[in-house]
């Protein structure tokens, strides 16, 4: 087997590839876990915060739903289900109320998909791909368009929700 070193290449034995391919994975899954541990100590001061305890529940609904940017209600359960068994909907739904009701998460309602979730941010538009409904944030200054709507409308705007439907890259790249 031929390895590649800095432009040299070296014979090399499958077992001396799979113990550098182990300890690539293992750098990852360290960085992906001292990631985690950031994560789960952020939610724990914002449910702190807003007078809600850090329960195994609450903490695994916001690492779920920040995982995957939009979750639907369905899909979320699927995947706490699986970390924790015994999840019953009925505490997820009070889990979810409750972190609706305390500003943390912010239900979406999309077009053409069933009510997603997102851990509540800055405004942004929301990036709808109409073949795959995949669901992209994109961050930017909406004080612009709010001040032109403002101005032209005498509209006083306190909250604005913009989804703009297209292909993501991903899509357009198999067309």
């Amino acid at each position: 087997y031929i390895f590649s070193y800095h432009g040299h290449l070296e014979w090399v034995h499958k077992k001396e590839i799979l113990i550098k391919i182990i300890y690539v994975l293992f750098i990852l899954v360290l960085y992906n876990g001292s990631i985690r541990i950031v994560k789960m100590n952020t939610y724990q001061k914002i449910l702190k915060l807003n007078n809600l305890k850090a329960t195994h529940q609450r903490l695994s609904i916001l690492g779920c739903i920040d995982d995957f940017g939009h979750i639907d209600i369905d899909f979320l359960y699927t995947v706490l289900l699986k970390k924790s068994p015994s999840l019953s909907k009925a505490t997820l739904y009070r889990n979810i109320n409750d972190l609706i009701a305390s500003s943390i998460i912010k239900e979406v309602k999309l077009p053409g998909l069933k009510q997603q979730y997102e851990i509540k941010k800055s405004p942004h538009i929301h990036l709808l791909c109409k073949s795959c409904n995949s669901v992209k944030d994109l961050s930017i200054d909406m004080s612009l368009l709010h001040n032109s709507i403002a101005n032209s409308s005498s509209f006083k705007i306190e909250e604005s929700f913009i989804v703009i439907k297209g292909v993501c890259s991903k899509c357009s790249a198999q067309q």
